[in-house]
């Protein structure tokens, strides 16, 4: 950002960036309100509204789709998808859609490199991906768990889906998927020393 606004662009987007009024300096506060079109995304108003030339509401964490990955001291692959619980009040627009619709009305490049018009098309599209790849598991519960374990401790695995389509579905019903392909038979056998501990 700082490298941005030392180049003083003619637009500048914000998402959700209400820290920066704590981080700024006023030097780079006030580059920031030279920007011709200081467009702000935020689910509430905020210190970036008050310096932008457009504000667009963005949705609260109930009324948008979410997705998340494992993060990287996490041992295992996960996805992880909700769907909104709310739909988004007054002239609210979830932030993945209106950048969708940015890339869509601008190059044709862009707009072929993003094809989707709303975020479930995209999450729906990575989805697939991982469905197609055949491995994992879809979150259940301990039982389900165990038993997946004790399956692939006697060499047997099958996918819990049949179809990129059925994958989508329970994807979406029961919260997300995770891959334990370095599942270790023994939890303290997880660390890669000699002794298997930390």
């Amino acid at each position: 950002l700082l490298q941005a606004l030392n180049d003083s662009p003619e637009v500048l987007i914000l998402d959700e960036a209400a820290a920066l009024s704590g981080i700024l300096r006023t030097t780079e506060i006030d580059k920031l309100r030279r920007i011709p079109l200081l467009v702000t995304n935020a689910s509430l108003e905020d210190a970036t509204t008050e310096w932008a030339t457009l504000h667009l509401p963005g949705c609260t964490p109930l009324e948008g789709w979410a997705d998340g990955q494992s993060p990287s001291n996490y041992p295992h692959e996960l996805l992880s998808v909700a769907a909104p619980v709310l739909p988004p009040k007054g002239e609210s627009r979830p932030w993945a859609d209106t950048l969708l619709a940015l890339a869509a009305a601008s190059d044709p490049a862009v707009a072929a490199a993003l094809p989707w018009t709303e975020t479930p098309e995209v999450l729906h599209a990575a989805a697939d991906l991982v469905a197609a790849e055949q491995r994992g598991y879809l979150f259940g519960t301990d039982v389900d768990e165990q038993y997946e374990r004790l399956l692939e401790r006697s060499g047997w695995w099958a996918p819990d889906w049949g179809s990129p389509e059925q994958f989508w579905s329970s994807l979406t019903e029961k919260g997300g998927w995770w891959d334990p392909a370095n599942w270790s038979a023994d939890p303290q056998r997880s660390f890669a020393t000699p002794s298997g501990k930390f």
